[in-house]
């Protein structure tokens, strides 16, 4: 008789995700949470210090268990849930503290419906003594966070998709969300809409908005300014927003706040506009310590307005605005800058005024200001709206040069305009070729004399 021998073997299984499965390991003070290909819902709170609750939402399960689990917290919170649709929540019903850094990483391959977000503020913070980063897949989602104390720096990196980013203060006037380092927020492609409200950022802001939603040509907007807060809000560095492509009738709104740095604003290709004036704030002006920059469009129609009635906008050194072939119309009242005013237009019928709606401060242009329109049917008008009580002060060399076109210029009719020009100095208004009108209430002006050319 012969033995047969069957040879035993151990035989891989097919991979699959557990739909809503997420594990923990904590490994030297740091807490990993770690999510699946599926959808998950986890929500974060804190009932100690040094420790967190995770509670798993429908479908989903923490650890095996569809009960909360408490897991130490020494250092850093890293929490990577995948692809799917995703919810996570940072219940701060009773504060949160993350000694480290917080990370939230949904991955680069699938797509999926993300929210990341913090609920019952309230009068208590999520704090953070590192930074926060959150890096999101393709696919449309939500970031709101309320009431935050954060020591470093936070940035969020959004895929294609449409997004929504919102980070704000909650507790009341007084009181302000704060961002230790840098605010970054880059968006790859689609409706980017980006709020930063009653937030003191110590270093810079970055909004960098990339390309519209590829369907519509939409763009979203970005909004800065306060809901709560009278006094303003603090940027310590620079801000910059930048869109490549795109139409928005919002656009940009920067409001309720002094920036210790540059602004600069690039509106990308489409119809665009831009606002730089105070929301909430009645008793101080938007302040810029260094320069402003704003580029419009190539051929879009963009809306730019500087400066509010009453409160205005102050420039430290030097305001610079280009826009493009298509129809412009820029709005400036009660804008002080310290150095050189340049504006420039490109082609489309243009419209510039300064002081229309101003209140009883007016426009200080201490540098020179030089305004340039190229071809069209242009217009400029110097206090001459429905300005009252407001004068509007140049002191330094003028130059206004409409270009090729059918232009009119309208200065001094409802207030009053100072050339306090020093001697030797050009104040040269110039309307290029074409048939040009100008209006001009000479009782209203004073100080230096005034060229007119081709009018």
């Amino acid at each position: 008789m012969r033995n047969s021998f069957r040879r035993l073997s151990v035989e891989p299984l097919e991979g699959r995700d557990v739909p809503g499965a997420v594990f923990t390991v904590v490994s030297a003070g740091t807490l990993f949470v770690i999510g699946s290909t599926q959808s998950d819902a986890v929500t974060v709170s804190q009932n100690a210090l040094n420790q967190v609750t995770l509670t798993p939402g429908s479908g989903t399960t923490i650890n095996g268990s569809t009960v909360p689990v408490t897991r130490p917290l020494f250092g850093s919170l890293v929490i990577g849930l995948g692809a799917g649709d995703d919810s996570l929540t940072f219940d701060l019903g009773s504060g949160l503290t993350i000694p480290g850094n917080l990370i939230v990483n949904y991955g680069v391959a699938g797509t999926g419906t993300k929210t990341t977000e913090t609920v019952n503020a309230g009068q208590f913070a999520l704090r953070v003594g590192g930074s926060i980063g959150i890096r999101y897949a393709a696919g449309n989602v939500t970031t709101t966070l309320d009431n935050l104390r954060v020591n470093g720096s936070v940035a969020v990196l959004h895929a294609n998709g449409d997004s929504t980013l919102k980070i704000d203060n909650l507790a009341g006037a007084g009181t302000f969300s704060t961002i230790g380092g840098n605010l970054t927020v880059l968006n790859t492609r689609g409706v980017a809409n980006n709020t930063l409200s009653d937030t003191n950022v110590g270093a810079n802001v970055l909004f960098s908005n990339g390309l519209a939603r590829a369907s519509d040509n939409a763009a979203g907007s970005t909004t800065i300014q306060n809901a709560n807060n009278t006094a303003r809000a603090i940027i310590g560095g620079s801000l910059a927003i930048t869109n490549l492509t795109g139409d928005s009738t919002t656009g940009n709104q920067v409001g309720d706040v002094m920036v210790r740095g540059s602004v600069a604003m690039n509106l990308g290709t489409g119809n665009f506009s831009a606002k730089i004036a105070d929301v909430k704030v009645t008793s101080a002006p938007v302040s810029i310590g260094g320069s402003l920059m704003v580029r419009g469009s190539m051929a879009g129609q963009d809306t730019i307005n500087l400066g509010g009635a009453g409160t205005g906008l102050r420039v430290g050194t030097n305001v610079a605005v280009a826009t493009g072939n298509g129809n412009a119309t820029i709005a400036i009242n009660d804008l002080t800058v310290s150095g050189v005013t340049a504006i420039a237009t490109g082609a489309g019928a243009d419209s510039i005024t300064v002081d229309g709606t101003s209140g009883a401060v007016g426009s200080n242009f201490n540098g020179s200001f030089a305004l340039r329109t190229g071809s069209g049917a242009d217009s400029v008008s110097i206090n001459s709206g429905s300005a009252t009580g407001a004068t509007t002060t140049f002191r330094s060399m003028v130059g206004v040069s409409l270009g090729l076109g059918d232009d009119t210029l309208s200065l001094a009719t409802a207030g009053k305009v100072r050339f306090l020009t020093p001697a030797g100095m050009p104040v040269v208004f110039n309307g290029g070729l074409g048939t040009n009108t100008k209006t001009v209430t000479t009782a209203n002006v004073s100080g230096h004399a005034q060229s007119y050319i081709n009018f």
